[in-house]
Formats: C-alpha cells, sequence, structure tokens
C-alpha cells in the first residue's frame, strides 16, 4: 500500500511540521483506542474500515509514520530505538453516517478502487492521531542517500509500448508484472524491493507493459561470490536480461522524513 513519495525542490530542504498537519484537525478518528500490544504474534496485521477507519495490531511507531505519510521504510529516519521495537494496537473508528455510500460494511470485501479511497481517508487521520497520541513532530528534508538509478542498458530496453490509459504494476514474490505502467510506477515498485530509491533516468515516455521475475535474495550473495543460484537470477541481473534496463547505484539528494519528537503514548 504503500506509492512513491516524489522528490521536492532544494528549495523546500526544511518543511516545519506543522505545516505538514495543516487541516488534519478537520480529519480525525471519532473514536481511537491506542494499547501496547499483548500478543506474542510476530507479524504486523492491518485492516482498512470503511470510511477510512483502522485496525492493526503488533505495529511499530516506525510503521504508523510510514503508512500515515505513505513512505517507505527508508525514508523515514531519526527517533529513539523503542520506534522499531515497541509494538501497539490500535482500534479507529469514524462516524459511518459520513463514510461513502459505496463502502461495503464488510471491510473483507472490498474493490481495489474502494481501498485506495479508503485508504487515503485514513491517512490524514492517523498522522493527526500520532501527532496527538504519540507527540510526534516531523519534517522533511532532502539528504543525500544511497539510491538506484534506472537506466537503459546497452543492448536496449526489452519492454513492450502499451496502448491506451495508464494502468499499473502487479507485485507477487520475487515478480513484477506491469499493465500500461510508465516508467514511474517500475521505479517505486523496484524501490520497495531493493530498498533504496530508485530514480527513472530511461528516457522512456509513455506506457509500457513488462514481466519481471527474480529468485530470493540468495542470488545476490551468489553472484557476488562468483557462483551461479540455482533458483534464479537476482533482480538487479532480472532487471537488466528482462526489461533491457539497469540499476545503477549511486548517491543524490532524496526526500526523508525526520522523526524530531516523539514519545510512548498512554494506554487507552
Amino acid at each position: 500500500m504503500a506509492s512513491a513519495v516524489s522528490n521536492r525542490s532544494m528549495r523546500q530542504r526544511f518543511v516545519p511540521y506543522l505545516l505538514l498537519a495543516v487541516g488534519l484537525h478537520a480529519q480525525e478518528f471519532d473514536v481511537a483506542s491506542v494499547k501496547p500490544s499483548g500478543s506474542n504474534d510476530p507479524r504486523t496485521l492491518l485492516q482498512v474500515l470503511p470510511g477510512g477507519g483502522l485496525r492493526t495490531s503488533g505495529a511499530t511507531l516506525r510503521f504508523l509514520v510510514i503508512l500515515a505519510y505513505d513512505l517507505r521504510s527508508f525514508q523515514v529516519v531519526g527517533g529513539p530505538g523503542w520506534t522499531t521495537s515497541d509494538r501497539f494496537d490500535i482500534v479507529a473508528t469514524v462516524d459511518r453516517s459520513t463514510a461513502d455510500k459505496s463502502d461495503p460494511a464488510d471491510p473483507t470485501k472490498v474493490t481495489a478502487d474502494q481501498l485506495t479511497r479508503m485508504q487515503s481517508q485514513m491517512r490524514p487521520r492517523l498522522a493527526a492521531l500520532l501527532a496527538d497520541r504519540f507527540g510526534l513532530k516531523i519534517h522533511r528534508e532532502m539528504r543525500p542517500q544511497p539510491i538506484y538509478e534506472l537506466l537503459v542498458s546497452q543492448g536496449g530496453p526489452r519492454i513492450e509500448t502499451a496502448s491506451g490509459i495508464f494502468g499499473g504494476v502487479h507485485v507477487a514474490r520475487n515478480q513484477l508484472a506491469g499493465e500500461a505502467a510508465g516508467m514511474d510506477m517500475l521505479c517505486a515498485s523496484l524501490a520497495n524491493q531493493v530498498g533504496r530509491l530508485a530514480e527513472d533516468r530511461t528516457g522512456l515516455r509513455g506506457a509500457f507493459n513488462f514481466k519481471l521475475n527474480w529468485a530470493s535474495v540468495d542470488a545476490v550473495i551468489a553472484e557476488t561470490a562468483g557462483t551461479q543460484d540455482p533458483s534464479g537470477p537476482s533482480i538487479f541481473t532480472a532487471v537488466r536480461e528482462q526489461l533491457g534496463l539497469e540499476l545503477k547505484a549511486t548517491r543524490a539528494p532524496a526526500e526523508v522524513f525526520v522523526i524530531d519528537q516523539v514519545e510512548r503514548p498512554t494506554a487507552n
């Protein structure tokens, strides 16, 4: 559920948290419970509720920041150690009379479009909750970061030009499938897999169809050791061989969200 956050100009290097929070007080949960998680389940469970409510268990503060601001993990920096270790259960609801009438009563039976709308309603409410219950203050800035540039490889691209409206990228285990997807969509999907921002430097415009399959992270270790992983290529080799593109490591200014202040909430 995470999507790309575009880079801002260097003129916007420092943006105070109060500017990020403008308008949030008009979009708050009607009732919200925040408690330390007592579950031994190592998983983080998440459910977006009709109208933009939220139910989550085993969520760290860092996970909640990523969710609220639609980020990737490498974009959040700073904060005390407990923000990645302490886990919380949250149940936050909104008045169903204000919800979109097309939202189903059963949150497990939503379409992709309904889920996207519910997420967009939930995120500013969660950001307001984090400010209120956790005392979260955060700002964004541009910092030099390790990133990847997506380039066209020497042999040229091996992707099919698509016609019609833009589609998207379907993500499965060790697989991406683009249907009428732009290079920005591919970069966002690759960034989630490689753990760094991926910037489009291909010069390719328009929509494309493509399929990408790769092996586990063990393939990267095997390539580094000069051996062949029998399970298949690494994602870097797959991008080059299957798409005719290349992920090149470099450093460049990239947007990060810096945690300035946060405190453990009082259970309620």
